[in-house]
């Protein structure tokens, strides 16, 4: 559930992924979601857009960044603090 206060500052839902990096809030379509950047081991990483606390509640994948716009948001945070490269303009976006 959202705190009554939304800011950008700390996450409005549970995750526990310990991996993850928190990049803030964003709204898509009146939806709150809380932003996230994860990197598992040398080759994985994801941006990831959690709706709720609920464990299924969420969307990832750089590849969908190119079409969705809360990942997209993600995507943008991740590359703006130097965690993730110019992926989407890499595969032609």
């Amino acid at each position: 559930m959202p705190s009554d206060a939304v800011t950008d500052d700390l996450p409005n839902y549970e995750h526990d992924c310990t991996h993850c990096v928190f990049l803030g809030c964003g709204e898509y379509s009146g939806r709150l979601y809380d932003l996230y950047y994860c990197k598992q081991g040398h080759l994985t990483e994801t941006v990831i857009a959690r709706g709720s606390s609920a464990p299924h509640d969420y969307t990832s994948g750089l590849q969908l960044a190119a079409i969705d716009p809360v990942l997209r948001e993600a995507y943008e945070r991740a590359r703006r603090a130097g965690l993730v490269g110019e992926f989407i303009e890499e595969m032609g976006q």
